[in-house]
């Protein structure tokens, strides 16, 4: 497993994290892996995120991840999947039928 280190916002402690559990989105979580790469992670709880898609009929973010709660555990948990499933080594790369 890639050695990374995760970096909340500073906003996302104390009062802060029950704040954005309740609005039940958190931008700006940083991911940096050793070998240089970073992203700054944006967090939808499942929730939040079809109230979104129903008012104006899609959700669209940069790095989107979406999970049960907005918390500490349940975004370490998603990274940790998803660096598991090597999510990160596929971001950015694009490929088309041109590409052939």
């Amino acid at each position: 497993m890639p050695d990374y280190q995760v970096i909340f916002p500073d906003y996302f402690d104390g009062p802060g994290e029950f704040e954005y559990e309740a609005k039940g989105f958190l931008p700006g979580v940083m991911i940096k892996f050793a070998d240089g790469r970073k992203f700054s992670l944006f967090f939808f709880d499942s929730v939040r995120a079809h109230q979104q898609v129903e008012a104006s009929g899609m959700l669209v973010e940069p790095n989107l991840m979406i999970v049960k709660n907005i918390d500490r555990m349940s975004i370490l948990a998603a990274i940790s999947e998803a660096i598991q499933q090597n999510y990160f080594d596929e971001v950015g790369h694009v490929r088309s039928h041109l590409d052939a």
